[in-house]
């Protein structure tokens, strides 16, 4: 459902990255003491006015850590845009910059844009409950729409003038306790709500990076950095004594102020809470059952400011693992843009799943490879396998799957000499992904590896790369069709031969 669009999005960017090639040298980000303005934007994990750790916010820390002025527009409980993921609370599009271009405008704040950095911390309440987690959007938003509405915050501030730029990717979401709690209180399926949110939260870094990856060549003259503020949390969650220091036993599951509700309670009861006082708070990752701690803001500033602040030789020693750096691009040249010229291809060489398997078609009839040869007068070497999933090592089925058994067979077979394809006359095509979307693999989490699918997209775009090695050029990627319009998973389906056990067919 909402995981197909994810997987043809990353895959679509994917793809297109193949066509841009990076400078030989790389910007590090801004010199030390470049930067003097700080400009904050995002939702409650960042709001120094309504503060949600109860007590001091990371960018007062950051902006006192790097000796900078503090200009705050973040929002507690903001989504990135209303005409997506509405929410009864201020948004970035529609509050946060129009304030801040208000302010610049009546001139409350003169800034310089070579010493000024803008940051956006976002998306916690875009993916969240009564938003995309829980379907409460609009125009049929996904978590492409979302992302695309955050990297479009810096081509709005740039065509301002702004020029450097901190994106901050989101937390790992499932990472903390679930019960009822003052965000929700309804009945839920706690291990769903826990896989999607990964998946969301996942995807949409994935997204955003490859979004922004491509933005600097139609931005000439900005600096934009990737603070990876999802490894960074996983980081603390898995090595807490390098971080947390309070006087309690150290705790990253629980919440400094934990408040527990009955199904149904009104958010507005107080709950029953429990709370770390005194130095003791410093113990816990999160200050509540959304938040971070001030411990774990503590960090985040630290890192941040590290970034603006320290000479480029020691960020890149100190701070590979948490921001990365995206490096201006250009566009490789390319002689066959258009794809193929008529008459030049004359084998088609498939690869996929039951949707092209032209050995077994499931649609009792005949498959469309076997049509596609015909009407185009091509070869056809068939090697898709009803069942296939992208890799056993990530979505494994009872079945072969491409990287295990498809191209196996297609080495195999042009090893001995049972097929001969010339590079220049032959174009390979891959439709595969309802496998690894679906049931018994990424829709109930029976994977390896913590798969998510994200690495099922690499590996559909690692068939290219492979067979590229071999000597492949001409390329044709097939992306998921809409599943969720499929009977199977539809809000109307039923018990069938795919599925016949209890599910949450809204889900």
């Amino acid at each position: 459902m909402r995981l197909a669009a994810a997987f043809a999005t990353v895959a679509s960017l994917l793809l297109a990255s193949y066509s841009w090639a990076a400078p030989a040298a790389p910007s590090l980000g801004p010199r030390p003491g470049q930067i003097k303005n700080f400009v904050t934007f995002g939702d409650s994990y960042t709001d120094v006015t309504v503060v949600s750790n109860n007590g001091t916010q990371w960018p007062v820390y950051a902006a006192g850590y790097a000796h900078l002025n503090l200009f705050p527009f973040a929002h507690s409980g903001a989504p990135c845009s209303q005409l997506l993921t509405p929410r009864p609370f201020p948004a970035v599009v529609q509050n946060e910059l129009p304030e801040y271009f208000a302010a610049v405008g009546n001139r409350s704040i003169r800034v310089n844009p070579e010493e000024t950095i803008y940051t956006l911390w976002i998306g916690t309440n875009d993916l969240g409950p009564n938003t995309l987690l829980t379907g409460g959007v609009v125009n049929n938003a996904t978590i492409v729409d979302v992302t695309k509405c955050t990297v479009g915050w810096i081509n709005t501030l740039y065509k301002s003038g702004a020029r450097n730029f901190l994106y901050q990717n989101r937390l790992p979401l499932y990472a903390v306790d679930s019960y009822p709690n003052r965000f929700w209180t309804a009945e839920r399926n706690t291990t769903a709500w826990n896989l999607f949110i990964n998946e969301l939260a996942v995807s949409g870094n994935e997204i955003a990076k490859l979004m922004l990856q491509t933005l600097p060549a139609s931005l000439p003259g900005a600096h934009i950095g990737l603070f990876d503020s999802h490894s960074l949390f996983n980081d603390i969650l898995d090595n807490p004594s390098q971080y947390l220091n309070g006087t309690a036993p150290l705790n990253i599951t629980g919440a400094v102020h934990a408040c527990r509700f009955k199904t149904d309670e009104s958010t507005s009861d107080p709950g029953e809470c429990t709370d770390a006082e005194g130095t003791d708070r410093d113990s816990f990752a999160w200050y509540d059952e959304l938040h971070p701690s001030e411990q774990s803001d503590r960090v985040v500033a630290r890192e941040i400011a590290n970034v603006i602040s320290v000479s480029p030789e020691m960020r890149s020693m100190n701070l590979l693992t948490f921001i990365r750096s995206v490096l201006a691009i250009s566009p490789r040249t390319r002689a066959a843009a258009h794809g193929p010229k008529p008459g030049q291809i004359k084998n088609l060489v498939t690869f996929g799943d039951s949707y092209t398997d032209v050995a077994k078609p499931r649609n009792n009839g005949t498959q469309w490879p076997v049509y596609a040869a015909g009407y185009a007068h091509a070869n056809l070497f068939p090697f898709a396998h009803s069942g296939a999933a992208c890799s056993d090592l990530l979505t494994p089925t009872p079945f072969p799957s491409v990287m295990q058994n498809e191209l196996p067979e297609y080495f195999a077979a042009t090893g001995n000499g049972s097929i001969k394809v010339k590079p220049d006359e032959t174009i390979y095509t891959l439709w595969i992904g309802t496998n690894d979307l679906g049931p018994h693999t990424l829709l109930n989490d029976e994977v390896l590896h913590n798969a998510t699918i994200v690495d099922v997209t690499k590996c559909a775009i690692g068939w290219i790369k492979t067979l590229y090695k071999s000597g492949a050029r001409n390329f044709l990627y097939q992306n998921i069709i809409p599943l969720q319009r499929v009977p199977l998973y539809s809000v109307d389906g039923y018990w069938n031969h795919y599925w016949n056990q209890p599910r949450n067919r809204t889900e």
